[in-house]
C-alpha cells in the first residue's frame, strides 16, 4: 500500500499531459484545416474573359472568369 497513492497520482498526471497534448494537436489540425481554404478544380482549361495588367513593376495581374 505504500506506492499505490503515488502510482495513482503519477498515472493521473500522465493521462492529464496526454490529454493536453491531444487537445493541442487536435486544435492545431482544426485551425490548419479551417485556414487552408477550398480548392475549386475544373475538368477543362479555363480561359479568362478579361485580363488586366499594369506597368509590370508589381505583381498585379487580374483574371476574370465567369461561372456558368
Amino acid at each position: 500500500m505504500d506506492g499505490n497513492i503515488g502510482e495513482g497520482i503519477g498515472c493521473l498526471f500522465t493521462i492529464g499531459i496526454a490529454a493536453v497534448v491531444g487537445v493541442f494537436l487536435l486544435s492545431g489540425y482544426i485551425t490548419f484545416d479551417w485556414f487552408k481554404g477550398d480548392v475549386i478544380e475544373s475538368p477543362k482549361r479555363l480561359t479568362p474573359e478579361i485580363r488586366l495588367t499594369t506597368d509590370g513593376k508589381k505583381i498585379d495581374t487580374l483574371y476574370i472568369y465567369k461561372l456558368k
